[in-house]
């Protein structure tokens, strides 16, 4: 490229880019999409729409890139049609990943190709933490010479300008580069030196509509300024859009900061590209049907919530958990088929084993899950706050603790009861050490009952559709 063609990037900004393609942004969205599916589903290119609505790939060269230390991900593939090699870098995912989004200080950058350029540090770490990793794979797939296309999403959009900044320096080219509602990635003169490496290349950054990321870290002359073009999608839904400049008041700025929405952020052209989805186009039945099975065995509303969300945040089978004050998902390999064979004629407890799988899965075993305590396991499931009720502390009141049950049963709260490792119990059907689940609470004839899970016989105990009742008086 010669200095004037330089200079002339410099001073139009964006002018020399080339037109905006949806088709293609949409194509590479679902590249994106991809890299959430995670490492062993990315290398076997099973990443359910991205198969077919991706371009077409060569599912022998397939790289996952990822830095334990950082918790940046990336996928990188030779892509058949078209021709060509592509780079795709997920966004914040993790705790780690999210306290580097907090790195809001600058940083040098390149200061040898790039005098007085900075970047935001924590995004530039996150690079940094995958930068030899990709470059190695695109040798190795003989990408020096082929166009890349790129793509990335948030944070994971911040990097891929750094990406683009090295690979263009080193004289690779890229074909399209979309940054999906990137964050500022740096200074003013990263920016300007950037845009003079890209010529008239199809470099745009993604905003939509109230977003808040595309506004952080904050902008100012000497701090921190976007360095692309925008393309800005001017509602919620819909995918009408208008091209503008690098910081254009007329687009994203356009909102005040009380204005801005996280619920915007995970979007492009009406899709989310932060998000694997479904395997196969066998989902949809199999969810259909587990919810038609659902309703017919009663499963219990609380636990039919959970488990709508193993379909609608892990695919066929998985359950979020907070763990740590954040939320993880687990997913269950286990066959929906398969599982209701194992259940008992009745079908009554389906929900169990895909919620013990899934709590399991969370956890990494299913021996990290054998014991522990009660409202531990309630806030993992519930993300709700929880208490615990000891017999033996002072002041306990039965009285008091009979009319809260009976409060919590009418509101409908999750209960469970453990017991101590005396003896005694197995008089009234308990066993020590054990903890139960607390289905019902009746006051019948003046005696009150409380019914738990079915468990051992006792002489006291009445069965009644896999649960046992037992006086209060012998609960307490």
């Amino acid at each position: 490229m010669s200095g004037r063609r330089r200079a002339l990037c410099l001073l139009g900004c964006f002018t020399c880019s080339v037109a905006y393609d949806e088709e293609v942004g949409l194509a590479m969205a679902y590249l994106e999409k991809a890299v959430y599916c995670g490492e062993r589903r990315f290398t076997e290119w099973d990443v359910g729409e991205s198969v077919a609505k991706a371009p077409k790939v060569d599912v022998k060269q397939l790289r996952w890139v990822a830095s334990p230390n950082t918790q940046a991900a990336a996928g990188v593939g030779k892509m058949l049609e078209p021709k060509g090699c592509f780079v795709a870098v997920r966004g914040t995912f993790g705790t780690i990943s999210s306290l580097l989004d907090a790195a809001f200080w600058l940083t040098d950058f390149e200061q040898g190709v790039c005098p007085g350029c900075q970047v935001v540090q924590g995004f530039h770490l996150a690079y940094l933490s995958i930068k030899d990793g990709l470059f190695r794979a695109l040798q190795d797939f003989g990408c020096q010479q082929e166009p890349l296309y790129l793509v990335g999403h948030s944070q994971g959009a911040a990097s891929l300008s750094y990406f683009m900044f090295d690979a263009l320096v080193k004289n690779y080219t890229v074909q399209h580069m979309y940054a999906l509602e990137s964050p500022r990635p740096g200074n003013a003169l990263f920016g300007q030196a950037l845009r003079a490496l890209l010529g008239s290349t199809d470099a745009w950054r993604v905003a939509h509509y109230q977003d808040i990321v595309v506004h952080l870290p904050p902008r100012g002359p000497e701090l921190f300024q976007h360095a692309l073009p925008e393309i800005y999608y001017e509602a919620r839904k819909g995918r009408e859009f208008k091209k503008c400049g690098i910081e254009d008041g007329s687009c994203s700025n356009r909102w005040w900061p009380w204005q801005l929405k996280a619920e915007d952020h995970d979007w492009y052209a009406d899709l989310n590209p932060c998000s694997c989805g479904a395997k196969s186009a066998e989902e949809p039945q199999v969810f259909e049907r587990f919810l038609r099975e659902a309703r017919r065995f009663a499963v219990p509303e609380a636990m039919l919530s959970t488990i709508i969300l193993i379909f609608a945040l892990c695919g066929r089978h998985g359950a979020r958990c907070c763990r740590g004050f954040h939320q993880r998902q687990a997913l269950l390999t286990q066959e929906f088929d398969a599982a209701t064979q194992s259940l008992g004629a009745d079908g009554q407890q389906l929900w169990t084993p895909l919620l013990e799988k899934a709590y399991a899965k969370a956890h990494g075993s299913y021996r990290a899950i054998s014991g522990g305590e009660i409202a531990e396991a309630l806030l993992d499931l519930t993300g709700c706050p929880t208490e615990s009720i000891d017999f033996d502390e002072p002041g306990f009141d039965p009285q008091e603790l009979w009319e809260r049950l009976v409060d919590f049963k009418a509101k409908g709260f999750p209960m469970g009861c453990a017991t101590a490792g005396n003896p005694e119990l197995r008089e009234v059907g308990l066993c020590g050490n054990h903890a139960y689940s607390v289905l019902d609470v009746r006051e019948l004839y003046d005696q009150r009952f409380i019914g738990r899970e079915f468990g051992y016989g006792g002489a006291q105990q009445q069965q009644e559709a896999g649960k046992f009742w037992l006086s209060g008086r012998e609960a307490a």
